[in-house]
């Protein structure tokens, strides 16, 4: 049954601004705001990712600094927001808006200008896990507007609004079984024409008043310079606890609670993603239902949640409890019953875009513990504890110039053993009023193989960026 614990603790505030760049710091394109170039694919040598400079020259304003996207060869590039998914609430408007100018270097007027075509606009990306081909992850490409016919050479507010519905963050609802990217870019302009950028925001529609209270040029009808906004919207606050599941609900591993298999990869037409069965025999509380998840080939083998890791707090203490228990049903006893190796163990897995090689996503895994020597067959309580540091959300920390994914899963018994588990919960640590659990000695190190990892795919534009094996991925679009 669920643990009894005291009032929650709450995780941060997501704010009404998710990303805002004026170009006037020295960062650039820093990555840390959101916002990066979205044709690195073929320039992965350089860490902001595309031929782009910074200029004052015949900018909107007199001395201030915008960038400039230029060499473009495919309509699709521009600049990319990945979205922390999890602060967007279903239901609410949210605004881009910027101040823009289309140029063609090489003479001429612009097919927008022109004839109103290919004129400058946002899409947004969905990817989401295939249940049935985890080599080609689902994707959905959503046009959220902003076109308008504008002169070559012309700097203009460019503003469109978009209601996101519960595919935010459910995935199921696209028919996947996990999120693997939100992202939202500016795109359309043929290829040759350059796009000159400023004060680009994305967040939720607020509306403007007279008196300055922020930088952030939001404003129901944009403006050349920062406008002054009423006091924010507030974002959705992250629970205490991320993901609990004690398999009492018909549904299993729904997925919308977060955990699922993590060795679907060679069960792709099982919508939950492996060989498990939910059962109540012999559990470890008469008539109480837990998952069993059998057939494992490989110590990676187990279950996984990828962490909304926008609501992950760096610096506070985080638990993984649960109640397990190891078998092994062609007999005998497991190796961590015999001698206290590969014992069930939970790690923490990071992979990020690879700015010198898309085709190579940079990945981390670190013990996060849980370790303990149990005889085969007992129910036991499994809790571990992790501090994340910095680069749950900072990929540059690995290197990086994008967070692809951040997850936990437990991992450890040998090829045959068979894991029960119930009541898994990951979330803050918090002070519980029940019997206490067991402690969680860190005993082994990290596993070598790549369980978790972003699947491969052919082509471009909006991504991040493939890999060659294993079963989680992000993979970039045609369009």
């Amino acid at each position: 049954s669920a643990p009894v614990t005291s009032a929650p603790v709450p995780g941060p505030t997501c704010s009404d601004t998710f990303a805002y760049n004026d170009f006037d710091s020295s960062s650039g394109l820093s990555h840390t705001d959101g916002w990066h170039a979205n044709y690195y694919w073929a320039y992965g040598s350089n860490p902001d990712g595309a031929p782009h400079d910074y200029s004052s020259v015949n900018s909107h304003e007199v001395g201030n600094v915008y960038a400039l996207f230029h060499s473009r060869s495919s309509k699709w590039q521009g600049i990319r927001l990945v979205l922390d998914h999890g602060c967007i609430i279903a239901g609410e408007e949210y605004s881009i808006t910027a101040k823009v100018r289309l140029s063609k270097p090489a003479g001429g007027v612009t097919n927008c200008a022109a004839a109103g075509t290919d004129c400058l606009k946002v899409t947004y990306y969905r990817e989401d896990l295939n249940p049935n081909d985890p080599d080609n992850n689902l994707k959905k490409w959503t046009d959220m507007g902003g076109i308008e016919q504008h002169a070559t050479d012309e700097w203009y507010d460019f503003s469109a609004t978009y209601v996101f519905d519960n595919s935010i963050t459910d995935s199921s609802l696209m028919n996947g079984v996990g999120v693997v990217q939100r992202s939202i870019y500016f795109e359309g302009p043929e290829a040759g024409v350059d796009i000159a950028i400023d004060n680009v925001r994305f967040g939720l529609t607020v509306t403007t008043t007279s008196s300055p209270v922020s930088a952030a040029p939001v404003t129901s009808a944009p403006s050349t310079s920062a406008p002054v906004t009423s006091a924010p919207v507030p974002g959705p606050t992250c629970s205490d606890t991320f993901a609990y599941n004690d398999f009492d609900s018909s549904s299993g591993l729904s997925h919308t609670d977060g955990w699922h298999a993590n060795y679907y990869w060679a069960y792709g037409s099982n919508p939950d993603g492996a060989p498990h069965d939910y059962s109540s025999v012999n559990s470890h509380e008469v008539g109480n239902v837990y998952a069993l998840f059998h057939s494992r080939s490989s110590k990676w083998q187990g279950i996984r949640l990828v962490l909304d890791h926008g609501c992950i707090i760096a610096g506070e203490e985080y638990s993984i409890t649960a109640k397990v228990r190891l078998s092994k049903p062609a007999g005998g006893v497991t190796n961590c019953a015999a001698a206290g190796t590969d014992c069930l163990k939970v790690t923490y897995y990071r992979e990020d875009l690879n700015p010198n090689d898309p085709n190579n996503n940079l990945k981390k895994y670190s013990l996060i513990g849980g370790a303990e020597q149990r005889a085969t067959d007992e129910w036991y309580d499994f809790s571990a504890t992790y501090v994340f540091d910095n680069s749950i959300t900072d990929s540059s920390l690995m290197n990086g110039v994008g967070v692809v994914q951040r997850s936990i899963y437990f991992e450890g018994p040998e090829a045959g053993v068979d894991i029960a588990i119930d009541n898994v919960r990951f979330g803050l640590t918090v002070t519980t009023t029940s019997s206490p659990v067991s402690a969680a000695p860190v005993t082994s190190a990290p596993s070598t193989s790549a369980p978790v990892t972003s699947a491969p795919s052919t082509s471009a534009p909006v991504t991040s960026a493939p890999s060659t094996s294993a079963p989680v991925t992000s993979a970039p679009s045609t369009s």
